[in-house]
């Protein structure tokens, strides 16, 4: 749901770049298994911050675990910045770009840039052919930042409809988004979370992920 046990692991981009032709079964099976991790944290009272395909490993079973969270607080309902300092603009809610603002919706708003990601087989980063300022415009406009890339299955739309929802207040949340995703499954179970130890595990799956394979003698 976090990050991996497993010695076997890696990241999402790299599936994709092995694996042609991911079926949308998987796709799904990926923005659901991200959502549970989601759902999770922010049951626990953390706010990710780096919510993005780059920021999520795979399992054993290919099951996707939300992973890197030094950007990541706990205990807070929100995070105020008074300059935001070299921050993944493309994955950033309107209220973040707008007040430095940061609580568990501005992490749902990432989770469907994340979405996004995950449908267009993470062959760019998001906004493709625009450039910064560009992007900036689109989120913070009045319409959906994005569409769902083509071929996109219809509940990628509908995630993506709620997480991009301009009114934080009115967006949805995890625990709803989930329901969606995987409606005969129960919620993830609250706990209390060490930041310190996950953000080290994390570290250490990462590392592995981008770690060569060994070769045997």
């Amino acid at each position: 749901m976090l990050f991996s046990a497993s010695r076997k692991r890696s990241v999402v981009q790299a599936y994709y770049k092995k694996n042609e032709n991911v079926s949308t079964t998987q796709k799904l099976n990926f923005a659901r298994d991200a959502c549970r991790g989601m759902c999770y944290l922010s049951g626990s009272k953390v706010i990710h911050r780096d919510i993005a395909a780059r920021n999520c490993l795979l399992g054993s079973l290919n099951e996707v675990k939300i992973s890197d969270f030094g950007l990541s607080v706990v205990d807070k309902n929100e995070l105020r910045l008074s300059r935001l300092h070299k921050v993944p603009i493309r994955w950033l809610s309107p209220e973040t770009l707008i007040e430095g603002v940061f609580t568990t919706k501005t992490d749902v708003w990432s989770f469907g840039v994340l979405v996004w990601e995950i449908f267009a087989n993470c062959t760019s980063d998001p906004f493709p052919g625009v450039n910064n300022a560009e992007a900036i415009g689109l989120i913070t406009g009045k319409k959906a930042p994005m569409e769902p890339p083509a071929g996109s299955p219809p509940i990628a739309k509908q995630v993506m409809d709620l997480c991009f929802i301009k009114d934080p207040d009115t967006r949805a949340d995890f625990a709803t988004i989930f329901r969606l995703l995987a409606p005969s499954e129960p919620l993830p179970t609250p706990t209390k979370i060490n930041l310190v130890d996950a953000h080290d595990q994390s570290i250490k799956e990462n590392n592995a992920a981008h770690m060569p394979p060994s070769s045997s003698s």
